[in-house]
């Protein structure tokens, strides 16, 4: 678990003002990321990052990361599973690395494959890109939202985060939002919008992408989807062979991909092994 947040400022005159902000509102998610904290600045965009390091825990993993020519910047909260195998692609196309995380496996996937990454990636995370060349700025979130991602429009200003308190921090007239406190009453959901608790805090949507430009003045927020769930029943349901070789699939999957788990800490390799042995109970044992 990471902490991530994002302001892009459309007044240049509010920029010093956002700026001794943001360390602050870093802080505050620093229950999230214990073992570092990072920002990164340009023009009139800040970028932070508290990081919990699970993979490579060397400084070699901190965020904001940079591309190599510093072109693109990318802070992430979550985890790439096939990171590996897309790493391994990537290296026999000759692309180095200077990590083992899997943020600098997904931002050199991106630099390469640009939004085909998406259809690569494996994994709960949301993550935001920052090309400095076409002053871009790429927001995006998992397949079905397992990782928290907010953003409000602030007088102009868009600021995005992983948990809605430094947001909260920047309104100055907080007002609950009763229509959503409703819907959790009445039906135990809030699934259905992109509504918080919150006036003005909206929930990044899941399975979507956005791209602020500075061409647009960053004001266009066109959510692109990247993954629908019914679109994918119905290419499943199109294929005869489907169940058995998902079937199939999914068991080696299950097994291979907490494998590099086991690798980096071989201390829990029998939690591991615990895990496995309820997975294969679960795979065997009738339903009933």
């Amino acid at each position: 678990m990471c902490g991530i947040i994002a302001i892009i400022v459309k007044d240049p005159t509010r920029f010093d003002a956002w700026s001794k902000k943001a360390p602050k509102l870093v802080k505050l998610m620093t229950h999230r990321g214990p073992d570092a904290e990072g920002l990164e600045t340009h023009n009139n965009i800040i970028l932070g990052h508290r990081r919990l390091a699970i993979i490579d825990l060397s400084d070699a993993g901190i965020q904001p990361m940079a591309s190599d020519d510093r072109r693109f910047f990318i802070i992430l909260n979550g985890e790439i599973y096939n990171y590996l195998e897309i790493r391994e692609e990537l290296v026999e196309k000759g692309i180095t690395f200077r990590s083992e995380s899997d943020t600098e496996v997904l931002l050199k996937g991106y630099i390469h494959f640009g939004k085909e990454i998406f259809n690569k990636i494996n994994g709960m995370f949301s993550f935001i890109i920052l090309d400095t060349e076409k002053e871009e700025v790429l927001v995006a979130r998992d397949r079905f939202g397992i990782k928290p991602l907010y953003y409000s429009n602030i007088n102009g200003d868009i600021i995005i985060s992983s948990e809605i308190r430094p947001i909260v921090e920047m309104l100055d007239d907080l007002q609950p939002d009763y229509s959503t406190i409703y819907d959790l009453a009445v039906f135990t959901s809030i699934d259905h919008s992109d509504r918080t608790f919150f006036q003005g805090i909206h929930r990044f949507p899941a399975g979507h992408y956005l791209a602020l430009t500075q061409k647009n003045n960053y004001e266009s927020l066109n959510f692109e989807k990247y993954w629908d769930l019914l679109v994918e029943i119905k290419k499943i349901r199109k294929n005869p062979n489907f169940k058995k070789r998902n079937f199939e699939e999914h068991q080696r999957r299950a097994f291979r991909l907490p494998l590099f788990l086991v690798h980096l800490f071989p201390d829990r390799l029998e939690v591991f092994l615990g895990e496995v042995l309820v997975l294969l109970l679960w795979l065997l044992l009738p339903c009933q």
